[in-house]
């Protein structure tokens, strides 16, 4: 069993460096006059004050196509698409992307082809976590791979210090789950007391958005923010971890199944919070 602490240090200054880095990479393959009125286009549509001809209409309405059946293809691809399509509209995922896009073209020239692969690169890793939501039994498997029985003479202070804290703030049910008291009261664990009243240790998720530098193009930083703010508030990484450590107990069958649908629906919570701070791309990047 892994105890480790999530490292998150992003900076806007440092998401301002990869978002300019990005618009290298994009080449607009369009004509320069084409270009101009391409750019135009989106500009008066991002202001809401400009004028928005048909020519800038059939351009937002194939943008918007376009993102769409990048998202569909790939959900298809992984038979979730009905489940995967409605959680993405459900928290207008496609309208972030297409925002993004606007507010990147309005202050640089991308090429719509590039952000096409961006989408698709993004949507690749989106549809991971969506198998968590759509397809609960991938969570299961993962939860059913966790040793039964007494855990590692090398980690029996952690564990034991995180039975104890996860009992102190009303996690665990030592007399519900037949926890023992010697497994945690003579431990001393003040250090790791006041580390985890800071920072609980994070656990295992199927997609997190600290692994990525930026979304769609723009930094991260104030989504992860948000996400950790609110996963702490939920107290999902310790709920989470209870779920883990109790399957290492000698539990019964209806309590080791209880632990499995607990974190199940857990790990669908965290899903939908990350998806509740994915519109926090936009903070950073007009700071």
């Amino acid at each position: 069993m892994s105890f480790h602490k999530r490292i998150i240090r992003r900076t806007c200054v440092q998401e301002k460096r990869f978002e300019r880095e990005l618009c290298h990479i994009y080449v607009t393959c369009i004509s320069e006059g084409e270009a101009d009125r391409y750019k135009k286009c989106f500009q008066n549509y991002a202001e809401k004050t400009g004028h928005v001809d048909a020519y800038c209409e059939t351009k937002i309405v194939e943008l918007r196509e376009g993102i769409d059946d990048s998202i569909k293809s790939i959900l298809k691809r992984e038979n979730m698409t009905e489940c995967g399509w409605k959680l993405f509209k459900d928290y207008k995922v496609d309208d972030i992307a297409f925002n993004a896009f606007i507010q990147q073209y309005t202050n640089s020239t991308i090429d719509e082809k590039c952000f096409d692969e961006e989408i698709k690169n993004i949507f690749e890793k989106f549809a991971q976590g969506a198998k968590s939501y759509c397809f609960p039994e991938f969570i299961g498997n993962h939860f059913d791979k966790l040793e039964r029985g007494d855990l590692d003479a090398s980690d029996s202070h952690m564990a034991a210090c995180v039975f104890k804290y996860l009992i102190s703030i009303k996690i665990i049910d030592p007399k519900l789950h037949n926890v023992s008291e010697e497994v945690y009261t003579n431990e001393n664990c003040e250090a790791e007391f006041a580390e985890w009243r800071e920072s609980f240790p994070s656990v295992f998720f199927p997609f997190a958005f600290n692994f990525y530098d930026g979304i769609f193009g723009l930094g991260t930083a104030k989504v992860v923010e948000c996400e950790l703010q609110k996963t702490k508030e939920e107290k999902l990484n310790e709920q989470m971890f209870s779920c883990r450590i109790l399957a290492f107990l000698d539990q019964s069958d209806a309590q080791l199944q209880e632990s499995r649908i607990n974190f199940i629906n857990l790990n669908k919570k965290y899903l939908k919070i990350q998806l509740q701070c994915l519109d926090k791309i936009f903070e950073c990047a007009v700071e």
